[in-house]
């Protein structure tokens, strides 16, 4: 990643951390939106390679959003990765971890894209964190709740440390952008 697109990279996260900030009025979310926004002033590129995988070819599907940004712009030059809790080939779910791209310090952040009929299993972990739905629907198990509940862009989701919590697509893609901070997320990784 050149240093024109480390930049895009880091503006896209400030127009999210942005969004999140004006939409939210809970403290925990701002806490942890803050320190993502201290990371991002001070996050230094990594050296990384773009590996190939079939879902960036699904990236085209993803819904208009007036939270994409310049997603379209960065998608391609990201470091996408398959999940630890599924696809092995990352055919139908990808993440591209920015601790990957840029040192963050404690803080961990990612995308996660989802093609549509997809689950992520339910799952847990120490640190707490916050979803930012940017494009698509999905049903979404988090905060404590015991049922799934239909999110879409612009819905902020947070999790405390240790709440189950996992997402299923119907029939539209997923973009979401993660954030997990406190209880040692910096040695935390998906």
């Amino acid at each position: 990643m050149n240093n024109s697109k480390h930049d895009d990279l880091l503006h896209f996260l400030k127009q999210c951390a942005n969004a999140i900030s004006a939409e939210s009025q809970d403290e925990l979310i701002l806490e942890g939106t803050s320190l993502l926004n201290v990371r991002v002033d001070n996050a230094i590129q990594r050296d990384f390679t773009i590996p190939e995988f079939p879902v960036l070819d699904k990236l085209k599907d993803i819904i208009e959003s007036p939270y994409l940004f310049n997603f379209q712009e960065i998608a391609t030059n990201l470091k996408w990765r398959p999940s630890p809790r599924t696809d092995p080939d990352a055919k139908v779910i990808a993440l591209s971890s920015f601790n990957e791209m840029l040192k963050l310090g404690d803080l961990v952040a990612g995308f996660m894209f989802m093609t549509p009929n997809q689950i992520y299993p339910e799952h847990r972990h120490p640190p707490q964190e916050v979803y930012f739905v940017l494009s698509g629907k999905a049903s979404w198990l988090y905060g404590g709740n015991e049922e799934y509940q239909q999110q879409q862009a612009g819905d902020i989701i947070y999790n405390h440390p240790n709440d189950l919590h996992g997402m299923k697509t119907e029939d539209e893609p997923l973009l979401a952008m993660y954030f997990l901070w406190g209880n040692k997320a910096g040695g935390y990784s998906f």
